[in-house]
């Protein structure tokens, strides 16, 4: 936390933000200088709150397989809850070379990234809160 001081007579009386602040025996008053970037802490973090929120919705990652037999290529897309594309394509082809069959159900990830993102966003937005109100009681 960021410290101004100010140096005044003992005894002086400044009115900062609503509350009265009185210069100590030394002469010196001392005010936090950062609370001007408090809101924009907490827009920062609302602001992740939102963007993990829409990671649910958004996809993590994807992949197309382009070779002669498949010219527009096969694409898998995966989401937070969910994998979309060319699935049954791909699973026939790794069924040759010995691979397991690519579901929803397969990833275990996928049941729980969704839960985990809300806790982030959740955990963000709360200290958003929490944090605004701690400045407002100091």
């Amino acid at each position: 936390m960021t410290m101004a001081t100010i140096i005044a007579e003992s005894g002086d009386v400044f009115r900062e933000r609503g509350r009265t602040v009185t210069a100590d025996a030394t002469g010196r008053v001392q005010h936090d200088a950062s609370r001007s970037t408090d809101g924009l802490q907490s827009a920062l973090l609302i602001m992740a709150a939102c963007l993990a929120a829409a990671a649910v919705l958004l996809p993590l990652w994807g992949m197309t397989l382009v070779s002669t037999q498949y010219p527009d290529g096969l694409r898998m897309i995966v989401y937070p809850t969910h994998i979309r594309g060319d699935i049954a394509e791909l699973n026939l082809l790794n069924h040759y070379i010995g691979m397991a069959a690519i579901s929803d159900n397969f990833f275990v990830e996928l049941k729980m990234l969704p839960l985990l993102l809300g806790l982030a966003a959740a955990a963000s937005l709360g200290a958003a809160f929490v944090r605004a109100r701690w400045v407002r009681i100091a």
